[in-house]
């Protein structure tokens, strides 16, 4: 079991080693994170909640119907024991999370070294272009992982892990600003202010973080580039001036998909297939960038129910509903996917965490009920 932790912990890595593949040798198919999802499925093995049986058999149904519908039969090898795999660990890792959750930091701390190095050598290589700069490499990139940061940090909340809560709430932090993630550093700074003030007390973890945000703050004051503060004022005021709307460039996006449906009702059911409004949008966008939506457009309203469901029921159990709810408008409106996928890389952080939250609640209320019984 310890090795399929290990595998899980490399996920990032092996994403990594996937994107060269095809940057290489042009290869197009997710070989290392295939092989590492068919040992997760064999090694950890089977799952027992209705709920994601239902979730499986859903998104399973929308995968299959898609590819004999795009005639692209490759879908069927590689989209289903990758989603069962992500959804496999974190059912597992959601009900021995006292003993595992150090794993989920290593794998974290990966990503965010990688995410952190990927960013400083587009930084030598497009130095003072920052609409290149922020751009990303497969789930190499600023909102998306901001997103895994967001759920990630609600994780903590929830073990209450103090010390890796505040290094994490640290990179969290430097990520929205270095990738210039506008919806990141407005949720950072609620988050921040929540956790202040709201979710008040002493602790050496938080005094600690303190000062360490104080220092960057001083620091970001005297060395960031002029230039860069210029492109980051000028991002927020098109955010709120764009044609008057605070949704900026989403709403044509939402329309699109919109009339989509309306112009083909029957996708409404089992949905367009993972990165649909990519080969139907006019405008050529990955997604429709708003994560509820995404699920109807890709899935069908049957799988955006069940995550819809899932959703609620966390809301419900969990103690931090303020950071949930924090982290929910932030994946929303910043459109990131519960699974998705990009040339050769498949990415679905997100209904891991998702699906890992879930499960650590489900066992606690469990536990909980149990107690209550035996008394």
């Amino acid at each position: 079991m310890k090795r399929s932790l290990i595998v899980i912990c490399a996920l990032p890595v092996l994403s990594l080693m996937d994107f060269f593949l095809f940057q290489i040798f042009l290869i197009p198919y997710p070989i290392f994170i295939f092989l590492a999802s068919l040992w997760i499925v064999i090694i950890i093995g089977g799952i027992k909640d209705l709920l994601i049986h239902i979730l499986l058999f859903e998104f399973m149904a929308s995968i299959f119907l898609n590819a004999f519908i795009l005639k692209d039969f490759s879908i069927i090898i590689f989209q289903p024991l990758i989603f069962i795999s992500l959804v496999i660990a974190g059912v597992y890792l959601g009900n021995n999370l006292e003993k595992y959750l150090k794993y989920l930091v290593w794998m974290m701390l990966i990503y965010s070294s990688l995410n952190f190095s990927i960013y400083i050598y587009r930084a030598i290589i497009y130095s003072g272009d920052f609409a290149r700069l922020r751009g990303n490499i497969a789930i190499y990139g600023g909102n998306s992982f901001q997103g895994y940061l967001f759920v990630f940090l609600l994780l903590l909340k929830i073990m209450d892990d103090n010390k890796n809560y505040y290094i994490f709430l640290t990179i969290s932090l430097l990520n929205s600003v270095f990738f210039l993630s506008r919806g990141g550093m407005i949720i950072n700074a609620v988050w921040l202010v929540t956790d202040l003030f709201i979710y008040s007390g002493r602790s050496k973890n938080r005094n600690k973080f303190l000062v360490a945000l104080i220092a960057l703050g001083i620091g970001f004051y005297k060395f960031a580039p002029t230039d860069f503060i210029l492109y980051l004022a000028t991002r927020f005021q098109y955010y709120f001036g764009y044609s008057n709307k605070l949704v900026g460039n989403r709403g044509p996006l939402l329309i699109e998909a919109f009339n989509w449906f309306q112009s083909n009702p029957i996708n409404l059911f089992f949905g367009f297939g993972f990165n649909g409004f990519k080969d139907v949008s006019s405008a050529g966008y990955s997604n429709v960038h708003n994560f509820f939506l995404s699920i109807l457009f890709e899935n069908g309203i049957f799988s955006f129910l069940i995550v819809l469901i899932i959703l609620s029921l966390i809301l419900i159990r969990v103690e931090h509903k303020m950071f949930f709810l924090y982290s929910t408008l932030y994946i929303s409106f910043e459109g990131v996917n519960l699974f998705s996928i990009n040339t050769n890389i498949y990415s679905g952080y997100l209904l891991f965490f998702i699906i890992l939250i879930y499960s650590r609640l489900r066992r606690v209320l469990s536990l909980n009920l149990k107690s209550i019984l035996e008394f």
